[in-house]
């Protein structure tokens, strides 16, 4: 892997088109992951989150999944990319590894029941209902115009 100045890879596309849209497919796709995970990190529990990236880790190295997993990352570090402090990745690994869901040994992950982790990856916590999104067009109240307000109206008065 090697890494090059933006400036030496914008020069070296400039005469390949193909170069420049696949340049721009893999930047978009960069941003597209960077924007699932920031949703990820502040919709989901630890416990999706820790399973998620389980799964994402396994569909790495496995195409579809499957077998033991290497964790490329230290639990601090993982804990770190998920938003989560290191005891409660621990906290969570066990309660994976109590369900029956995975065994760990040390850096390696063996998933044990690869659908009972994509149900905790989805999985919302009790109490808690899926919220309807709602177009923030329709939400907001309609702006208000620049300039005086009009003097108020009174009423009109009753004749005796």
């Amino acid at each position: 892997l090697a890494h090059l100045p933006l400036g030496v890879v914008e020069e070296f596309a400039a005469g390949n088109p193909a170069l420049q849209g696949e340049l721009a497919r893999l930047a978009n796709g960069r941003v597209a992951d960077l924007q699932r995970h920031l949703l990820m990190v502040a919709r989901h529990t630890a416990l999706q989150r820790v399973a998620g990236f389980l799964l994402d880790v396994d569909r790495r190295q496995h195409g579809r999944g499957g077998g033991t997993l290497r964790l490329p990352l230290s639990l601090e570090g993982m804990g770190a990319y998920l938003g989560l402090s290191l005891e409660t990745v621990c906290r969570k690994l066990r309660q994976l590894e109590r369900d029956g869901v995975i065994r760990r040994r040390r850096r390696l992950v063996d998933v044990l029941d690869r659908a009972a982790l994509a149900d905790a990856a989805e999985r919302m916590p009790p109490g808690s209902r899926r919220r309807r999104v709602v177009s923030r067009a329709r939400s907001r109240p309609a702006p208000r115009r620049a300039g005086p307000r009009p003097a108020p109206v009174a009423p009109p008065r009753a004749h005796p």
